[in-house]
């Protein structure tokens, strides 16, 4: 029983270690592309 809760527990904190990274890729490539145009300006 025990076991079960630490490898649930551990696939929903790869879940939400991959949502933040995502997010934070997505984060990192929206400012690139702001710089990328405000210099194209």
């Amino acid at each position: 029983m025990f076991n079960r809760i630490r490898i649930s527990t551990t696939l929903f904190l790869i879940l939400i270690l991959c949502g933040v990274l995502q997010i934070g890729s997505n984060g990192l490539s929206f400012w690139a592309f702001r710089d990328g145009f405000q210099s194209l300006n």
